[in-house]
């Protein structure tokens, strides 16, 4: 497995134990019009028989400029809509048709979004944050396949140190991302989280 300290798209001074299973990870302080911010989350892993469980359990945006009244209402605000996001990434170890072992990811996201600035979407922000993932999984399996890449040749990470703005527009600008080789989007299930 690739050791967290070579990934690319994660700085590992970011990423913090809290307990066997779970861990903090922040995205770094990021800029964004007048916001000062630093997104957090908090993950549990659990085994599986046949791989890992990797549940979000808080998302949270810290407010850097807390005298900032205008910032503090916005993040106040995302924040209480952030409390409604459930997201479980499900890694598993399958069998292909071809009788190959594959792994296989299944990402579940879902939520009410009943309070704060995305309450008036509701559910049907659940169609949004898919839409989101269609754009930004190809870009980041890109990017943890070229990280892979160096690694198994023993080459030193490239640390960059990427803005969301920055990432979010080649995101945006490819829309839905080319999924790296070896890669296949499979049909999406409806589960319950």
């Amino acid at each position: 497995a690739l050791p967290a300290k070579e990934y690319n798209l994660i700085d590992p001074s970011n990423v913090s134990r809290t307990d066997d299973t779970g861990f903090v990870v922040s995205a770094g302080r990021q800029k964004m019009l007048f916001l000062d911010v630093e997104p957090r989350g908090a993950v549990r892993v659990d085994a599986t028989a046949d791989g890992c469980e990797q549940q979000l359990v808080m998302a949270e945006i810290v407010n850097m400029k807390p005298e900032d009244a205008r910032s503090t209402s916005v993040v106040n605000a995302i924040n209480a809509s952030l409390k409604d996001l459930k997201l479980l990434n499900s890694v598993t170890c399958v069998q292909g048709p071809d009788g190959e072992e594959k792994i296989r990811v299944q990402i579940t996201v879902a939520g009410d979004f009943t309070e704060g600035i995305f309450a008036r979407a509701g559910g049907r922000l659940n169609t949004i944050l898919g839409w989101s993932l269609g754009a930004v999984l190809p870009w980041f399996l890109t990017q943890l396949a070229a990280d892979y890449g160096r690694w198994a040749k023993g080459e030193a990470r490239s640390a960059t140190n990427a803005s969301l703005t920055e990432v979010a527009a080649k995101i945006i600008a490819g829309s839905r991302g080319k999924l790296p080789a070896g890669v296949e989007e499979v049909e999406c299930e409806d589960v319950e989280l």
